[in-house]
């Protein structure tokens, strides 16, 4: 059998107030979108700079593969935008 200890304080604490609070859900889905937008952003900066990098190196092959990751990419952020503005 296994005893949780919990302090007395705790027990104070929580009979009024909950541990946590969110916001309201419109707030919360706003603010997850912009995080998200961020990470989008961030992909495409980072796929451009890689493409930058490696373009010289680059087999043809290679260089339609970047096309098609800067496309997919580029609709990917252009989504999550339309869709949380």
């Amino acid at each position: 059998m296994i005893r949780v200890i919990i302090p007395r304080f705790y027990h104070s604490a929580c009979s009024h107030y909950p541990p946590f609070t969110f916001a309201s859900p419109e707030k919360t889905y706003l603010t997850i979108g912009s995080l998200v937008l961020f990470e989008t952003l961030g992909m495409l900066v980072g796929l451009l700079s890689l493409h930058a990098r490696q373009a010289a190196h680059a087999g043809r092959l290679e260089r339609w593969g970047a096309r098609v990751a800067l496309v997919g990419t580029m609709l990917g952020t252009l989504s999550t935008l339309g869709e949380y503005w």
